[in-house]
């Protein structure tokens, strides 16, 4: 996998997954005396599909990336059109998945066509034909138009915090666990800024819980065994996944039907951790739950934090187990709680997609170099090392310069800790715009591009990794 490092020259993006061992272009640090402040705001960018990504993510025999590609500021905007229908992906990481689970329904497709599938439905009483293409274009699921959409309005939600925390240095994050009311809730009513309709009255947001949880629970062992066998995410949002999957869930396996499928060949084949889907394939979700709150409790997180990040609605049950096995690979140091409460500050999706992301980078910069403590106070995460760095990692596809972003790391640079450490530096997944990376040295913060790369260059050594 590579990922590009240039707005105007070719992108380093992935081949096969974030594991895959790549040589070439390391990651590109940008050094020396900031260049003039250019204090203008700019719109989102567009890309061309051919321009950032690799050509087997591009086009595959069962799906086909549209060329233009939009932005909405942190991730790119992906269409991606296949025989089941079009697809939206947010971010590299959702499109690496989405291929992944297109591949996956289309693996199935295949199978219903086999000699040995058709027998065998006649045998179980099946007497129409199994078509999955046209059964889903005929009926199609929510999930063609409902990929979780983007972090727009969570980089906003951060920016009015910060501008508070500007205006009078007052701690914001409605972190008061003695409050009654949910406190993400509170402060979104606070602001006027409902996280989904009704949420104010608390009611939306127990209804989502509710939904989602219902969703989570009733996936069962026999739903779970097809994932392992698919490789995919038994949590997933993708519906059309699931409906696939529900269509042939009465034949025991691929390998069944002289199929074997086997995107898991290795670590690499996935991008995940195989412990981290071990455990969502393995587990029912009453004892996954049980697992991830007695790690959570052996780290010293307090019960309300578990609380409110466990009862998250919006955070699968796969996404929670990202997190906490990178907090496990973190161990108990100063700071730890507050990505719990951060991440569990989640308000849909997408959301959850970066927090996970986030925790997961912040665990393999701390197999690198030790992390001593979680900086207070920060509105995003801002890591020490024992080195004496000062970190902001952020899983963001392409950084614009905006007001919100502009905030945020002024925000972070008037907390005394962080004016106490010289070293500070942003560390982005991949790009960000000259205006961005102008601006960000100019408030005294070195920007690293590619970070992804390093993350690619130190694989053998990488026990947790971005989530997607």
């Amino acid at each position: 996998m590579k990922i590009s490092r240039s707005y105007y020259k070719t992108l380093w993006v992935i081949s096969l997954a974030l594991l895959m061992s790549v040589s070439g272009v390391g990651m590109h640090l940008v050094s020396g005396a900031a260049a003039a402040e250019d204090t203008s705001y700019e719109a989102p960018p567009e890309f061309m599909a051919n321009e950032i990504l690799t050509p087997d993510m591009q086009s595959g025999e069962n799906f086909q990336v549209e060329q233009r590609v939009s932005s909405d500021g942190y991730w790119d905007i992906y269409t991606v059109k296949t025989e089941f229908g079009d697809f939206e992906a947010r971010s590299w990481m959702a499109l690496r998945k989405l291929i992944r689970e297109i591949n996956a329904i289309a693996e199935l497709q295949k199978m219903t066509k086999t000699e040995a599938f058709i027998e065998s439905a006649v045998e179980n009483g099946i007497l129409e034909p199994i078509n999955l293409a046209v059964t889903i274009v005929t009926n199609p699921v929510k999930t063609v138009s409902g990929i979780p959409r983007g972090i727009g309005n969570m980089f906003k939600r951060y920016g009015r915090r910060a501008k508070k925390t500007i205006d009078d240095t007052k701690k914001v994050l409605g972190d008061n666990k003695q409050e009654q009311v949910d406190p993400r809730i509170a402060e979104a009513c606070r602001q006027g800024n409902e996280s989904t309709p009704s949420a104010c009255d608390d009611a939306g947001y127990k209804d989502d819980f509710k939904k989602l949880s219902s969703q989570y629970f009733k996936v069962d062992d026999a739903a779970r065994k097809w994932h392992a066998e698919l490789g995919t995410d038994p949590y997933s949002s993708n519906d059309v996944l699931h409906e696939s999957i529900k269509k042939v869930s009465w034949a025991s396996g691929l390998g069944e039907f002289g199929l074997k499928y086997t995107p898991l060949g290795g670590i690499k084949a996935i991008g995940v951790t195989r412990e981290v889907y071990s455990l969502t394939w393995s587990k029912d979700p009453f004892e996954l739950r049980e697992y991830l709150e007695k790690s959570l409790a052996d780290l010293n997180i307090d019960a309300q934090s578990r609380k409110y990040f466990m009862d998250n609605p919006y955070i699968s049950p796969t996404r929670q187990t990202f997190i906490v096995k990178s907090l496990m690979g973190i161990g108990a140091i100063e700071g730890m709680e507050t990505l719990i409460d951060w991440a569990a500050d989640s308000r849909d999706e997408a959301e959850a997609l970066y927090s996970a992301a986030s925790v997961s980078l912040i665990a393999w910069m701390h197999s690198q170099s030790n992390i001593v403590r979680i900086l207070p106070n920060t509105i995003l995460p801002v890591i020490e090392t024992k080195e004496g760095r000062v970190l902001a990692m952020l899983p963001i596809d392409y950084l614009s310069w905006s007001e919100e972003v502009a905030t945020i790391v002024e925000a972070a640079s008037l907390r005394d800790e962080v004016q106490q450490i010289s070293n500070r530096e942003i560390w982005l997944a991949s790009r960000c715009s000259d205006i961005a990376r102008n601006n960000l040295q100019s408030l005294g913060w070195t920007v690293t591009e590619d970070g992804f790369q390093n993350i690619l260059d130190s694989v053998d050594s990488v026990d947790s990794l971005i989530p997607d």
